[in-house]
């Protein structure tokens, strides 16, 4: 995936920055329905040195490890996502089984898009 900053001056990243923060170019779609027992995995948010923000990515799903009707486990790691600056994954907040995935390897997503819908495992 290209990098958008690369040979930009240090004014240029500066002016690039600002209108990304301005437009907070993260992504804006729909939502899918949920049910009560139902949670979405979300594509990663990238953050700058000590947790500092920095302006929103465009990255790439690289891998997709589960399909529909697989069980994952609390925390398992669902998709890698690559941007010009790193590799990052997406993982789930609760163990449960693939109901939807709503992206495709080699798709290109924002920070904080839906990628996977689980549904929780009773508790």
């Amino acid at each position: 995936m290209a990098c958008p900053n690369v040979g930009l001056s240090s004014h240029q990243r500066r002016h690039r920055f600002q209108g990304q923060r301005r437009g907070m170019a993260r992504y804006e779609g729909d939502v899918p329905s949920l049910e009560e027992n139902e949670f979405v995995v979300l594509s990663p948010e990238v953050s700058g040195p000590g947790g500092m923000s920095v302006p929103a990515e465009l990255g790439e799903v690289a891998e997709l490890l589960f399909k529909e009707g697989d069980s994952v486990k609390e925390d398992a790691v669902i998709a890698v996502i690559e941007t010009c600056k790193a590799a990052v994954e997406a993982r789930t907040r609760a163990p449960g089984t693939v109901k939807e995935v709503l992206v495709e390897e080699g798709e290109e997503v924002w920070e904080l898009q839906p990628l996977i819908v689980v549904v929780k495992d009773p508790s």
